[in-house]
């Protein structure tokens, strides 16, 4: 393919990710079109390009971190067997254990962590934004991203719900109403 001969650069790259994005939620929560054939037959180009495109992509963009919680969520998209992200190539690119949704407070306790329990879901229209606010126990604010997710996949991240629990370790960012998240993990509850 021309991409792949051409070689990927990084503006290219860097809208590609946010177009991948916007698809795959649009591919997880259309339902009402789960059995329409044109449908079916775009989100599976979408799967196959992505099979094809995305390691590069997001190497590109040094963003390999994300790929594997953006590899699953493409798992799950299909339960097929035209979803190519469930074939033998892919196996490497599945969780590991220690990245199972919901981790115990104990176990990471002292390591620079602070408890947080989701406050706000902003939506756009009908759209879940790629972000969600949470306060501690003090009332102090958090921002949290959806890149900033260590234990969950896009489509864990767009299931959470006010009052779900996470551990955030903070960036240093002076003179913001809200304090940032640079690692967030959901906790069990």
């Amino acid at each position: 393919m021309y991409l792949k001969s051409m070689g990927y650069f990084y503006v290219a790259c860097r809208e590609s990710i946010k177009i991948l994005d916007t698809f795959s939620r649009f591919f997880s929560r259309t339902s009402k079109l789960q059995s329409d054939k044109f449908y079916i037959e775009r989100r599976s180009h979408f799967l196959d390009f992505c099979s094809e495109h995305v390691v590069d992509i997001y190497e590109q963009m040094k963003k390999g971190g994300e790929l594997s919680g953006f590899i699953s969520h493409l798992k799950y998209m299909d339960s097929g067997a035209n979803n190519p992200f469930l074939t033998n190539k892919w196996k490497n690119f599945e969780s590991s254990p220690a990245q199972e949704i919901g981790i115990s407070f104990e176990t990471i306790k002292g390591k620079g962590f602070e408890r947080v329990k989701i406050s706000h879901i902003p939506m756009d229209r009908q759209y879940r934004k790629t972000f969600l606010f949470a306060e501690d126990a003090y009332k102090n604010r958090y921002f949290i991203h959806k890149s900033t997710m260590k234990n969950a996949t896009q489509e864990q991240f767009y299931n959470l719900q006010e009052k779900d629990e996470l551990a955030v370790i903070l960036k240093n960012v002076a003179g913001k109403e809200y304090k940032e998240s640079e690692q967030s993990y959901v906790l069990k509850n």
